[in-house]
């Protein structure tokens, strides 16, 4: 299994051109580079528990399947780069 360095590179690398394909969020894009064969499962597993869990303070982990409840505004996805590349330099 890669990384999660890696893995977050790779989510970066596929975030402006899924949104530009209709995903609203990084959850939606992780999905995508699973369906896509992208990333395993494993590392789907691992990529989405990282981004649940490192999210901003107004995500709500026990409410994710309640519409309206994004880390960041739906469909924006410019705080969401910019966010990616931060984790990427933490790691």
């Amino acid at each position: 299994m890669r990384s999660i360095k890696e893995l977050l590179q790779i989510l970066l690398d596929n975030t402006k051109k899924k949104f530009k394909k209709g995903c609203r969020g990084l959850c939606s894009v992780t999905v995508e580079l699973h369906i896509h064969r992208i990333i395993t499962y494993d590392e789907y597993n691992e990529l989405l528990g990282y981004v649940e869990s490192n999210m901003p303070s107004n995500y709500a982990l026990h409410e994710w399947h309640r519409p309206g409840v994004w880390g960041w505004e739906p469909g924006n996805v410019t705080p969401r780069l910019k966010w990616l590349l931060e984790q990427i330099k933490l790691k």
